[in-house]
């Protein structure tokens, strides 16, 4: 009975530890990979960014690039925390059936 008491306040501890972060959420367009917990969330209203087309190389110390693509618009940035049994290759093969 003791043993049971500790292992069910333990799953307890571990679950109430498995919480998304406060004032985050799943983005509309794509749906959560099954017990995947979000740990890390961000919002900005204008945001560049620059995408890499072809090779990187550094050159004199600077970065180069074959080609690049310019974005820029509202940005939100989650990352998940993947159940331990499941990979990244799992999670990213759902994403792209999912879209």
């Amino acid at each position: 009975m003791r043993g049971f008491l500790l292992l069910s306040l333990g799953v307890f501890s571990f679950s109430a530890l498995a919480a998304d972060l406060p004032g985050s959420h799943d983005l509309d367009i794509l749906p959560r990979f099954p017990r995947a917990e979000i740990v890390d969330f961000r919002q900005a209203p204008s945001e560049e960014r620059i995408y890499p087309l072809g090779a990187i190389s550094r050159i004199s110390g600077r970065l180069r690039m074959e080609g690049e693509v310019r974005a820029e618009g509202e940005l939100t940035a989650l990352t998940y925390r993947l159940p331990p049994e499941h990979s990244s290759q799992e999670a990213f093969a759902a994403a792209r059936t999912a879209l």
